[in-house]
């Protein structure tokens, strides 16, 4: 991303692998500062309940080599994909 900063962002619902989600678009930050905040209330919002990331959620080794880095990033395109729903269609 340092070095081309177009990116791209897939995600497909479990419960639907024909519902998918695609983001692309152009990096336009990236920091460390906040960055392990951010993870730890991400994991605390997925775990129900407060969590670490880094001891809750992966090993606590991981921590002294691992830099969370925080993205920005500005969409150009969006695409939605639901065929799920056209099958289901009357």
């Amino acid at each position: 991303m340092r070095r081309d900063a177009r990116v791209v962002l897939l995600a497909y619902d479990p419960r639907e692998p024909l519902r998918s989600v695609e983001v692309r678009g152009v990096v336009q930050e990236m920091r460390e500062d906040g960055a392990r905040d951010h993870l730890d209330e991400l994991a605390s919002r997925y775990a129900g309940r407060p969590v670490h990331y880094f001891g809750d959620c992966i090993p606590t080794a991981f921590e002294a080599s691992e830099i969370p880095v925080l993205c920005l990033i500005r969409p150009t395109s969006v695409t939605v994909m639901d065929a799920q729903a056209a099958g289901d269609a009357p």
